[in-house]
């Protein structure tokens, strides 16, 4: 019996199609078998978004954005390919002006960790990075955004933008629209 085990890594860019190679077996006798092996290669299709959005502490308690108003928003990642997503984070990526933010923290072990001012949470920690099923949203939130509007922001949407990265490196981004009444 013959145990032959290949390691490789394949690159994200690599044309999707059949790994092929052929593997030869010598003996002392010189006898030789050849045999080929196949391996399929399928493009990656996970599709990273927002799955839901909570908004919490908004500053005068009645559920709805105001101008001048401060809140928060918790963002809730869904994977919507058919393949897992590994090593999710996020990073406000846009906000438009009148917003300010005011905190940015990805959830980990149960807590809160800060993202900093730049509101980008890549290798804050590694239990805070979401592993997402295929079609499934996940039940832990990825990101939250403490923010503040000017008294000047009209009413009508507000919209942030969020970029998702995974662990090889590929980013999705995603619109939240927020109303302000």
């Amino acid at each position: 019996e013959v145990l032959l085990r290949i390691n490789f890594n394949l690159n994200i860019e690599a044309p999707v199609e059949p790994l092929t190679w052929e593997v030869a077996f010598h003996d002392e006798f010189g006898n030789i078998w050849e045999d080929e092996f196949i391996i399929d290669v399928e493009q990656y299709a996970a599709e990273v978004e927002v799955g839901f959005v909570e908004f919490q502490n908004d500053a005068n308690g009645d559920g709805f954005l105001s101008p001048a108003e401060s809140a928060s928003m918790i963002i809730y990642p869904r994977n919507d390919g058919t393949v897992m997503a590994l090593g999710v984070w996020a990073k406000l990526v846009a906000v438009e002006p009148g917003v300010s933010i005011t905190g940015c923290y990805t959830e980990s072990d149960g807590g809160w960790i800060n993202c900093g001012v730049g509101c980008n949470c890549e290798g804050v920690f590694e239990t805070a990075l979401h592993d997402l099923e295929a079609e499934t949203t996940s039940d832990r939130p990825i990101l939250r955004i403490d923010f503040e509007l000017a008294s000047t922001v009209a009413l009508g949407s507000l919209s942030f933008g969020v970029a998702f990265t995974d662990n090889l490196g590929l980013t999705w981004t995603d619109l939240v629209l927020v109303d302000v009444v």
